[in-house]
């Protein structure tokens, strides 16, 4: 299955973090030919790419035996279309996790849950 989290919260700082991490298999269908692993890939890819000019984003991607994890961070000041590349994201993995139940979790662990 894919875990997909997202959370958001203030450092004592007073900077507002915002992360998106997904990992795990979808087991959809054999890898190579999962189409729900392919649609959850594209959407992380195409983040990562959109911020691969924010100097507040850090992105980074692991290998694990359960299957690729990928991890995206926004701090400080954020420009309006990295939060909207960030939002579509959250909302893809939302509707992959609705139309794929049994394939997809989708949970926002942020403070306010919003």
């Amino acid at each position: 299955m894919i875990h997909a989290e997202y959370v958001e919260f203030d450092l004592p700082t007073g900077a507002r973090v915002r992360r998106l991490e997904v990992y795990g298999h979808a087991c959809y269908a054999p890898a190579g030919q999962d189409i729900v692993c392919a649609a959850a890939s594209m959407l992380m890819e195409t983040l990562v790419y959109v911020l691969a000019d924010c100097e507040e984003a850090e992105c980074c991607a692991y290998s694990e035996p359960t299957g690729p994890r990928v991890s995206v961070k926004l701090m400080g000041s954020i420009y309006e279309a990295d939060l909207a590349a960030l939002e579509f994201a959250k909302t893809g993995l939302g509707l992959l996790a609705e139309r794929y139940p049994a394939n997809v979790r989708f949970e926002d662990k942020s403070k306010d849950g919003q």
